[in-house]
């Protein structure tokens, strides 16, 4: 088999966790991936959606609330760990609080804000590892067209203009937000 053919060693969610280094990785169907860094109106839009989101969830008792930092294992052998941009757990998922490593499921809630170089096949494929892991709803933020997407697991998506309203409905109850209010600043 010549190089070029030679498929990467594949590697496991425990090793990926025990890596230092300074990239952002994810690991699909156990090869590393190499996350872009996160632009400066990408990071902005992601902590505003944080903050209130984490607000929210406080004051509610609602459940734990990730930034892009966290790995939610969501498939095995091949191990596959994604990191969504924020991600929302519900209270009971973890009645022990907040593992070390990385949680074995997808979030309820996924939000992925999209960067000039995401290509749509990756965001479905992203998105379908995430909703076989248990996540319920994901919202895709797209600050280019000033819009959103909410994606469901059972296939339906419903597209959100600027002066929308993003609904935590059942998930996080009480939640709402403008998609323009997360795109100001």
């Amino acid at each position: 088999m010549s190089t070029a053919q030679q498929r990467p060693p594949s590697v496991t969610a425990d090793e990926l966790f025990a890596m230092s280094s300074n990239e952002r990785y994810e690991l699909v169907r156990g090869v590393l991936t190499v996350r872009e860094r996160a632009g400066g109106r990408h990071g902005h839009i992601g902590a505003g959606i944080v903050a209130r989101l984490w607000l929210h969830v406080r004051q509610h008792d609602l459940g734990f609330v990730f930034t892009s930092a966290t790995g939610f294992h969501v498939a095995r052998d091949p191990d596959t760990v994604r990191c969504p941009d924020v991600g929302f757990v519900r209270k009971a998922r973890l009645p022990f609080g907040v593992p070390q490593g990385y949680l074995p499921f997808g979030p309820e809630l996924a939000i992925e804000i999209l960067s000039p170089s995401n290509r749509s096949g990756e965001m479905k494929e992203r998105l379908e590892d995430l909703f076989g892991a248990g996540t319920a709803v994901a919202w895709v933020i797209d600050p280019a067209k000033r819009r959103a997407m909410v994606r469901r697991a059972d296939g339906t998506a419903r597209l959100l203009g600027e002066n929308d309203v993003l609904d935590g409905e059942e998930i996080v109850p009480g939640f709402q937000i403008r998609v323009a209010e997360l795109l100001e600043g």
